[in-house]
């Protein structure tokens, strides 16, 4: 039921399937698959309109990385926000108005 308390949240159902050694090391793989994976081959087939948002105050993805994916798709566009990493929760606001924008452009 939606809204109901008793319900695992994301967090916690991914905590229970976690025992306490692979949870520390979960974000050490997760870093790992930087250098694992290359999909710059691939992005040139990405056929739907795409706003990458670079958070300019990124050390994981560098504004760097997010110019390289945006010139890699077709047609991307490609938007900067004055943040980290987390984005949509260091500026929401700004953010949300980034969507926004794209998404009502794509509906035009």
């Amino acid at each position: 039921m939606h809204g109901s308390t008793n319900a695992p949240t994301r967090r916690s159902r991914n905590r229970s399937n976690c025992s306490p050694p692979e949870c520390r090391r979960a974000p050490d793989a997760q870093l790992a698959l930087f250098g694992d994976i290359d999909v710059r081959a691939d992005l040139a087939r990405i056929a739907v309109p795409v706003l990458v948002v670079s958070p300019l105050g990124d050390l994981l993805i560098t504004p760097v990385h997010s110019r390289e994916l945006a010139e890699g798709i077709p047609g991307a566009r490609l938007a900067t926000l004055d943040c980290g990493h987390a984005n949509a929760s260091k500026g929401p606001a700004e953010w949300a108005e980034l969507i926004t924008k794209f998404l009502a452009a794509v509906d035009d």
